[in-house]
Formats: C-alpha cells, structure tokens, sequence
C-alpha cells in the first residue's frame, strides 16, 4: 500500500473513533470529506429514480427499497422527499414513474 492509503487509512479510523463509528462504515469524498457510506449511496441513488432510463429507474427502486428494509423509512428523510417530489403534479414524466414504482415496491416488500 502507498504511503497516502496508510494515511487516508489512518485518517478514517479516527474519524470514525472520534464519531463512535465503525471505520468499515467510513468513506472518503474526492474532496477529503468523510462521511458514511450509507448517506454516500442514498445520495447517489435519489437521483436515479427518475432517470430516463427504465431499467435504471427500477434498479434504483429495488435498491432503495432494500435500504428501506434494512433501517426503516424514517431513516432516510431525503428518500420521502424525493417521492414527494416525484408525485408531484408537474415532476417529468420519468420522475413520477420513478416514484410510483418505488412506492409500490416499498408498500409489497416493506417490513411492516
């Protein structure tokens, strides 16, 4: 390993002592700023709800969905304001069906 992968190393399980996190947990942005991997993935997936792509859309359903299963809808507040915003009367059309497709696969596979 080079000596700037032992140092980004070090670097997050600090970061991740000093928080009480676990340094598995931990990742590092482009930017040097660290953050958890589960906020880093939802922030990456939220978009691609209403790509144009279909296939896409429903890929990105399934894994918020299994997010959802695995730490609850109040976990993820940007996810329901993303819906919100995808039911809305004037999103895209690939928006709305973005959003439909994950409210159907939330309410089917949801935990309840």
């Amino acid at each position: 390993a080079s000596a700037a992968a032992v140092v980004h190393a070090a670097a997050l399980a600090d970061a991740a002592a000093a928080a009480g996190a676990e340094p598995q947990r931990l990742a590092a942005t482009p930017h040097g700023h660290v953050v958890d991997q589960d906020v880093l993935a939802g922030a990456a997936l939220l978009p691609v709800l209403g790509h144009a792509s279909r296939p896409l859309r429903h890929t990105a359903g399934t894994c918020a969905v299994t997010i959802v299963n695995l730490a609850g809808l109040g976990a993820w507040p940007e996810l329901v304001a993303t819906l919100a915003e995808g039911l809305d009367g004037g999103a895209d059309g690939n928006k709305v069906e973005g959003a439909l497709d994950l409210v159907y696969k939330v309410r089917t596979d949801w935990r309840l």
